[in-house]
């Protein structure tokens, strides 16, 4: 099965089996090639040549699309194919009786045991769609869905028109049954606080919806006091949390994003349960994002303790070189006396005068025992002084997110609680009730419970630095949660209903190729994790494979990999292909990959079937110019002559594209380029390399992370193109990969600029076809081959 790239119904973002309007040989070959099972069973329901081409011809529709086409809609292709696969050269009647065309659909669906359209499949399809409308606000997952289930259940599909008023009409009852249960559990009060949410303050010309959909800026600890002020007004509004319940968490997402793309006068204009309903989701949002916020601060300012605590005791053991020197040689001298043949009394004597020149006895002592704090690289007895310039910050922290342990982490929640309280410490020690000291880390316990008097009180002051360091741990790990937050809440509980389906289960697990149950699965992540050990060792190996080293401190380095230069024969070839390529304008070029793939059906409402704007393609090449540009819609609109106007581009921006459109439509173009001939020539696709880029940030950045490779702060913007494939290369590619990789962007560029009727590899422009794009919901299998139907 095939898409045709300029039918209109390829615009759309639902799945329907069609038949392309221009059908390649090898689609020819794939899809009306007659098996020999199937030469034997059609003389046996038809009996001239031409009624067996037509009856062959049905069946073979039928399993590509899984319903019968109208006479008039047959390709030609298909019937002369068929035609010569029979060795039939007389002409092939298109057009024939009735009963003959009636008999001929019942004989194909006895044979492939299909139960033809009727109350059965449409009760199916209803079902379906009443359940995925539950979790789904798209009509086009609705119809995917539906057309899924009844493959599934061997059922005759029927027409699109038919599907899609049935998803529109149950789309709509499903809604507003959700929307009117969600505002019965809304009290008047609540009601009127929602409501004020969209009035415009005459003064600064804004509401509090924008506020709340406005993001609250970054996390740091210089912006602590209005993040809290942000979670401290987000908990006054009405709490969305027992009106949503009886919602799924996927329609709530789809809700909050439909009322993020929105302004408080398109909101006004809805009917009011709608309206309740989308700023509820909105709100339970804003609330997840703030904690989010929150525990990304508190998980960065711990790791920064760490790390000046790990650069302190670096500081420390360089600086007590000279005293550790003094040590030893205190020891070595003492191991002399002790093997000299003096009698006891002289050695203890000289052994005096030894201790003596050293400083004393207790002053050995004491380096001794300072010495053995801190060994096995001990960067904890260094904490506190780090830890103390964020105290107050942390803890601050700590005490507004909504924590929830485990079993394991009841005890550290208990810490949490004391540590955190709002009352400031009178004492250097507490005594904390129902709580075991044994559930800290060795390794802290000395530095806690130092109290000679009572073994049972808490060393205030290192407890809470040992608290907030295990919390975040905690948190990392999984075994705390922030309840409520997006990241960091319960993910068991937010998992959808199929994950408690064994079916939807084994199928999953059989379509990712692991093993069956519980143990096939450790058996597969136990086979991955070894082969990823194997080719770290090969990486860290000191042979030609190797480009990671070990630093002083363990932590892998990548070093960079060494380069070809260019060949002379590649730079002439690129110069050539300069010369020879023609040049096109940008907007030009955008407009013909939407035009081959289609990418802009990703784009439209979140609620939506159709985009309902005029020229919706148009309008969607032209905002991904002025937003793909950098230019805006402001400055877009003046280049564009007045052709759309800034607000038509911010529209479209703002209502119609998100995150999720934009990944679907970049693997449109991805898909398509795969096509081309170019990237089978470099391998098979199985291996490629990618070129990144640091760029610097601002240093107290939530996405920021330390590089490896760079050995600093920043982000990584990753560039991977398919030319770069080879076979047999490691991640990073090898000199020959990267010495051509200009020769082959060039190649590229020509063969898609220069030639675009070439595009995708295909062999003749008349030919053009494109491939199928992956289904937008969870519940149509991606994997499904083609033919739709094969013979029972």
């Amino acid at each position: 099965m095939s898409i045709d790239p300029i039918d209109p119904q390829a615009a759309t973002r639902h799945i329907y089996p069609k038949l392309a309007q221009r059908l390649t040989s090898a689609d020819l070959r794939r899809l009306f090639r007659p098996s020999y099972e199937e030469r034997r069973w059609v003389p046996t329901i038809a009996r001239t040549p031409s009624s067996q081409v037509a009856l062959l011809v049905q069946l073979k529709i039928f399993q590509a699309v899984g319903r019968f086409l109208p006479v008039e809609e047959i390709p030609q292709a298909a019937i002369e194919h068929v035609a010569r696969e029979l060795g039939v050269d007389e002409e092939i009647r298109r057009l024939y009786s009735d009963s003959t065309l009636y008999r001929h659909h019942s004989a194909v669906l006895e044979r492939l045991r299909i139960t033809a359209w009727g109350a059965a499949a449409r009760e199916l399809a209803r079902r379906t769609m009443v359940d995925i409308a539950q979790v789904r606000t798209d009509p086009a997952d609705l119809i995917n869905a539906a057309v899924d289930a009844l493959v599934r259940h061997r059922f005759e599909l029927p027409s699109l028109d038919t599907l899609t008023r049935l998803a529109r009409r149950i789309h709509s009852q499903v809604n507003t049954a959700q929307w009117q249960r969600v505002g019965a559990l809304l009290k008047e009060v609540e009601r009127a606080a929602l409501e004020a949410l969209l009035v415009v303050d005459p003064t600064t010309q804004e509401s509090p919806f924008a506020l709340i959909c406005r993001a609250p800026g970054r996390a740091t600890r210089k912006n602590l006091v209005a993040l809290i002020d942000r979670h401290e007004w987000l908990q006054r509004l009405p709490d969305p949390t027992a009106a949503l319940h009886p919602i799924a968490d996927a329609k709530i997402l789809q809700w909050a994003n439909e009322a993020r793309r929105l302004k408080a006068p398109e909101l006004r204009e809805y009917i009011a349960p709608r309206r309740e309903a989308l700023l509820l989701a909105l709100l339970r949002q804003a609330r997840g994002q703030v904690l989010d916020d929150l525990t990304q601060m508190l998980l960065k300012l711990v790791r920064k303790i760490e790390w000046k605590s790990e650069q302190r005791y670096d500081e420390w053991y360089q600086g007590r070189r000279a005293t550790t020197d003094s040590l030893i040689r205190a020891f070595h001298d003492s191991l002399i006396v002790h093997d000299s043949d003096d009698p006891p009394a002289r050695k203890v004597e000289r052994l005096e005068t030894l201790y003596t020149a050293h400083g004393g006895r207790e002053k050995l002592k004491e380096s001794c025992a300072q010495h053995l704090r801190h060994e096995k690289q001990n960067w904890r007895p260094f904490a506190r002084n780090a830890f103390e310039r964020l105290r107050s910050t942390l803890l601050r922290v700590a005490g507004i997110l909504p924590l929830q342990a485990t079993a394991m982490t009841r005890d550290l929640l208990g810490f949490v609680s004391a540590v955190s309280n709002e009352e400031p410490p009178y004492s250097d020690y507490y005594l904390i009730e129902n709580v075991e000291a044994g559930s800290l880390p060795r390794d802290w316990r000395g530095l806690i419970l130092d109290d000679p008097s009572n073994e049972k009180a808490f060393n205030r002051r290192q407890l809470e630095v040992v608290t907030m360091l295990e919390l975040a741990a905690a948190i990392k790990a999984g075994e705390m949660f922030v309840v409520g937050s997006l990241s960091y809440d319960r993910f068991w509980d937010r998992l959808p209903r199929e994950a408690a389906d064994p079916a939807a289960i084994a199928a999953y697990a059989a379509s990712r190729g692991w093993s069956e149950g519980a143990d096939g699965f450790i058996r597969s992540v136990s086979e991955s994790l070894e082969r990823q050990e194997a080719f770290l060792k090969g990486a860290l190996s000191d042979g030609k494979e190797g480009y990671l080293r070990r630093g002083k401190d363990g932590r892998p380095i990548v070093t960079p990999p060494q380069a070809l230069p260019p060949s002379p024969s590649a730079i002439e070839l690129e110069k050539r292909l300069s010369e020879r390529m023609p040049e096109r304008q940008l907007l030009a070029a955008i407009a013909n990959t939407e035009h081959w793939t289609q990418w802009a059906r990703h784009f439209g409402p979140p609620s939506r079937l159709s985009p309902q704007i005029k020229e919706a393609t148009q309008r969607n090449v032209f905002t991904t110019f002025a937003y793909g540009c950098g230019l805006g819609p402001t400055e877009a609109a003046r280049h564009l002559s007045g052709t759309v106007s800034a607000d038509q581009l911010a529209f479209v921006d703002r209502r119609h594209v998100d995150i999720a459109n934009l990944r679907a439509a970049s693997a449109d173009l991805i898909n398509l380029y795969l096509q081309f001939e170019l990237p089978r020539q470099w391998g098979t696709g199985k291996a490629a390399a990618a070129d990144g880029t640091h760029f610097d940030t601002y240093e107290n950045n939530l996405l920021a992370e330390h590089h490896i490779r760079y050995g600093k702060t920043g982000e990584i913007a990753t560039y991977s193109s398919p030319h770069y494939v080879i076979e047999n290369q490691g991640y990073f590619g090898s000199g020959p990969v990267l010495a051509n990789a200009r020769v082959g962007r060039a190649l590229a560029l020509a063969e898609l600029l220069g030639n675009p009727d070439r595009c995708g590899g295909w062999s003749r422009a008349p030919q053009r076809r494109a491939a199928v794009p992956k289904a937008p919901c969870a519940e149509l299998s991606a994997a499904r081959s083609w033919p739709l139907f094969a013979a029972a």
